[in-house]
């Protein structure tokens, strides 16, 4: 019998992306492995948290991109409420795994549990940078996505980034190291966005997300060596600010298109 691998998810606990991802997502997972918890922490971007992080959208994205985001967030928030799961717990309790809350993952408490659960791998979507101890509770690994072709626009907003510095766009799959973006990669793939805003690219990313993660998982099991693309150099960038963004926009790019709200 083919050994059921143990997985453990390490999310942000937001519900207009993560939330929606991992309901998609784990009972696909569960066909071939064993998703024992999921760890939910405080929502970050940068150094910010809590409503510290629309402040920075308004500050950085502007008033009327701002409000599309915060539209596309209502939108998503009375989908969630009309259907059948509406929470963490109704989630775990569909889905018969554990649900544990923390606010840094980083903390001792988070590490002690999730060495409790005894991973062989850990799925992470979360804005923390992981440190040695809660990297070291996976026994293969702990495995990232990341929305950009690395090694190229490590970092925040790769598509933001990409459209900028003419690198390429699309979604990639890696271990997890002390550094950023940096660890082994498992999974890439490149993506066409000439008429996506940012908004409509990440909403084609996580709606790949359920696909991508599984064989991203098969060739880190199955030790597959996936090498980045020769002429791509390494590259890493932080936050935007207002002007990164009018850059942006003067290049004929979008945050988000008003088509993007919809379901």
């Amino acid at each position: 019998m083919r050994k059921k691998y143990r997985l453990s998810i390490l999310t942000s606990n937001d519900y207009t992306w993560s939330f929606d991802i991992w309901k998609q997502t784990i009972p696909e997972l569960q066909r071939n492995y064993k998703v024992i918890a999921v760890n939910t922490v405080e929502d970050r971007l940068g150094p910010y948290t809590s409503w510290k992080i629309p402040y920075w959208y308004l500050r950085s994205f502007g008033a009327l991109n701002t409000c599309k985001l915060v539209l596309f967030g209502l939108v998503r928030l009375f989908s969630r409420l009309s259907s059948k799961l509406k929470t963490w717990d109704e989630l775990s309790l569909r889905y018969k795994f554990k649900l544990r809350q923390f606010e840094n993952p980083n903390a001792p408490q988070t590490v002690k549990e999730i060495t409790r659960q005894n991973p062989d791998i850990v799925l992470i979507m979360v804005g923390h940078i992981l440190k040695r101890p809660i990297i070291k509770t996976a026994k293969l690994g702990v495995v990232n996505k990341h929305g950009g072709v690395l090694p190229s626009c490590r970092g925040l907003f790769p598509f933001l980034w990409g459209k900028i510095y003419n690198h390429p766009i699309g979604i990639s799959f890696h271990l997890v190291d002390e550094k950023i973006d940096t660890g082994r990669l498992l999974l890439q793939k490149e993506i066409t966005t000439s008429s996506m805003s940012m908004l409509g690219f990440y909403r084609y990313i996580y709606h790949q997300f359920p696909e991508m993660v599984t064989k991203a998982l098969v060739n880190l099991i199955e030790d597959k060596k996936i090498n980045p693309r020769s002429d791509l150099k390494s590259s890493y960038y932080g936050l935007p600010t207002r002007k990164d963004v009018r850059k942006f926009e003067k290049l004929g790019q979008s945050i988000a298109y008003w088509h993007d709200l919809l379901l």
